[in-house]
């Protein structure tokens, strides 16, 4: 099959100057954790689907919702909920990016809504790359929580699987098994479109397709 370079550096790749970069941020950070943003992607399309997930609600709330309370025993049903509402905001995002084709304020204010500062950084700097890459019209991506890895009290790691290149115009090979970490937020802020309390401070793989090290330190 005929292999493409992506245009992000999260999630793709980009032709010339962008795809040397690419590979240079994927060849300088090899046996790291990467972003699932940054791939080498294949020449077929990306497969469509109608869109499932919930509305965003981008006036969101100033108090996290009670029903996203961590359980005595977190199971993948609750990290579930959790990752439902981080897509139902990623593909809002993801679609305002495909129209644009900019990292406007808007497009940072739903990654903020999901990510912790020390993993927002990562996610711009990586849809900065692959922007270019996605479809005029990004289908609707879909997490699905396979198993709860390890947890405390306000942070659980969890093993996930995702459909990405639904959002890409050239289809990505798959990846190693990717993983997420969502702890709760020290606060809610206003206008939020994350009405849960939590966001996630890692989301991404590694080459030898087991979690980071101390995702859940105390």
């Amino acid at each position: 099959m005929k292999k493409a370079t992506l245009r992000k550096g999260h999630a793709g790749g980009l032709a010339g100057v962008v795809g040397v970069l690419l590979a240079l941020l994927i060849a300088g950070c090899t046996g790291e954790s990467k972003p699932v943003v940054g791939a080498t992607l294949s020449a077929d399309g990306p497969p469509q689907r109608t869109s499932t997930s919930p509305s965003v609600n981008v006036e969101g709330l100033e108090n996290p919702d009670s029903g996203f309370d961590q359980p005595e025993q977190p199971d993948p049903a609750f990290v579930q909920r959790l990752v439902e509402q981080f897509d139902a905001i990623q593909n809002t995002s993801v679609r305002h990016l495909a129209q644009r084709r900019v990292v406007d304020p808007e497009f940072v204010g739903y990654q903020r809504a999901i990510y912790a500062p020390e993993w927002l950084q990562r996610s711009l700097e990586g849809w900065r790359i692959e922007k270019d890459a996605l479809s005029a019209e990004p289908g609707e991506a879909r997490t699905t929580v396979g198993e709860v890895v390890t947890w405390r009290k306000g942070c659980i790691v969890a093993a996930v699987d995702s459909d990405i290149e639904v959002w890409f115009a050239i289809r990505q090979p798959p990846l190693p098994q990717r993983y997420v970490a969502v702890v709760q937020r020290p606060e809610l802020q206003a206008k939020d479109a994350n009405p849960t309390g939590w966001w996630m401070t890692y989301d991404g793989w590694q080459d030898n397709g087991l979690p980071p090290d101390g995702l859940c330190a105390a």
